[in-house]
C-alpha cells in the first residue's frame, strides 16, 4: 500500500505534528504501508500515470490544489486532507499569512477542497464544527508527542524561567497581554522570560532572552534540557484562536513547567494547568505562579500522566490507522 502525501513545508512545525512526523509511526503500525512525502511546490506535474502508482493521497494544509484534488475524484484515489488552523478567518495581525488567506478565491478552494474530499482530519474539535457542514466525515485527530522520537521528558529540578514558544503570527495574541506580562516581568527580576521562535521587542527588560528558531528535534532536546518552570500561553479570545491545538501545553510539560493557559474547551482536558478567563486573571494567575507558593512538581506531574496516557503519538495514531483503513475498504 502506498500513500503520497502533498505538504506546504514538510520540514516545518505543522509538518512535525501533523504530516512527515507522525509516518514513521503509520507505517511501523500498518505493515506494507509506504508514505512518500514532498512539498507540493517542488514535486513537479502530477500526472495519471504517477499518481495512479498511489492508493491514497494524502494532503496537509491544501488551499491551492483544487485542480489536482478534482483530478483525482476523476481517477478514483481516495483523497485525505488535514487542518490544524482555521485557514478562513487568519487574523490581520499575521501578515503574511493574511496576505494569502484573505482572499476570497482561497476560501471558495478551501471549501470546494473540503467538499470533494474522502475524509477531512483536523486537530480540535473546533475545527470539526468549522468543517462538519462541509464534509460529512470529519474526524478529529489530536496533535500528540512521539515520545518513542524525542525520549522521556524532562526530569529534575526545573530553572526559574517563564517561557514562551511560538513565531510571529502570535503578536497580536503578545499584545494584548502585554501589560500583564510587563508587570510580572519586572515585579519578579529573578526569574527569567525566554521568548523561543518569534523575538518580541517590546519586553525588553534584562531579566528578557531570546532563543531562534530551530529544527524541532533539537527544539526538543533543548527543552528537556533546559527544563522551566512555567510556560505562558496568552492567547486572544477569538474563534481562530479556540481553533488552535494544545501543543504549547504538551511542550511545557514536556520541558518539566506548569502551564499557564486559556480556560477554553481545547485546553481544559488537561489537568495539571492553571487556567485564565481574560488578561486581568492572566496577569493574577501568572503572579500566583511566580510567587513559588505551588507544589510545581504536582501540577506538572499531573499534567504529564495525562499526556503520556492521552497525547502520545503511538496511542492517537490509532486514529489515523483507522482512516486509512477504512479508505482502502471503501476505495
Amino acid at each position: 500500500m502506498r500513500i503520497l502525501a502533498l505538504t506546504i513545508t514538510k520540514d516545518d512545525t505543522t509538518s512535525w505534528y501533523r504530516a512527515a512526523g507522525v509516518f514513521r509511526d503509520m507505517m511501523r503500525k500498518i505493515p506494507g504501508l509506504t508514505i512518500d512525502t514532498h512539498d507540493i511546490s517542488k514535486i513537479g506535474n502530477l500526472t495519471w500515470s504517477t499518481l495512479t502508482q498511489y492508493d491514497i493521497v494524502f494532503q496537509q494544509r491544501p488551499y491551492a490544489s483544487l485542480p489536482l484534488t478534482r483530478f483525482l475524484k476523476d481517477l478514483h484515489i481516495p483523497v485525505w486532507i488535514d487542518y490544524d488552523d482555521n485557514l478562513f478567518e487568519i487574523p490581520q495581525a499575521n501578515n503574511r499569512a493574511f496576505d494569502t488567506f484573505s482572499d476570497e478565491k482561497v476560501h471558495q478552494n478551501l471549501a470546494e477542497i473540503a467538499k470533494l474530499a474522502d475524509v477531512i482530519t483536523v486537530s480540535t474539535a473546533a475545527l470539526k464544527t468549522l468543517y462538519g457542514p462541509l464534509n460529512k466525515n470529519v474526524r478529529v485527530v489530536p496533535n500528540a508527542l512521539p515520545f518513542d522520537f524525542i525520549g522521556e521528558p524532562a526530569q529534575g529540578t526545573t530553572q526559574k524561567t517563564v517561557l514562551w514558544r511560538g513565531g510571529d503570527s502570535h503578536r497580536m495574541d503578545l499584545r494584548v497581554h502585554e501589560i500583564q506580562i510587563l508587570q510580572a516581568q519586572d515585579k519578579y527580576k529573578d526569574w527569567n522570560f525566554v521568548y523561543a521562535g518569534y523575538n518580541p521587542w517590546e519586553f525588553y527588560l534584562p531579566n528578557k532572552k531570546y532563543r531562534k528558531p530551530e529544527d524541532p528535534v533539537l527544539y526538543f532536546k533543548w527543552l528537556k534540557e533546559y527544563r522551566p518552570r512555567v510556560m505562558q500561553v496568552p492567547l486572544y479570545n477569538d474563534f481562530f484562536n479556540h481553533c488552535k491545538s494544545n501543543i504549547a501545553a504538551l511542550e511545557g510539560t514536556f520541558s518539566g513547567a506548569v502551564c499557564l493557559v486559556p480556560d477554553w474547551e481545547e485546553w481544559n482536558v488537561i489537568p495539571g494547568t492553571i487556567k485564565y478567563k481574560d488578561p486581568q486573571d492572566y496577569g493574577e494567575k501568572l503572579d500566583f505562579l511566580l510567587r513559588e507558593q505551588i507544589s510545581y512538581n504536582k501540577y506538572r506531574n499531573q499534567a504529564l500522566d495525562y499526556i503520556r496516557e492521552y497525547y502520545d503519538l503511538k496511542h492517537v495514531n490509532r486514529l489515523r490507522v483507522d482512516v486509512v483503513n477504512e479508505l482502502m475498504e471503501n476505495a
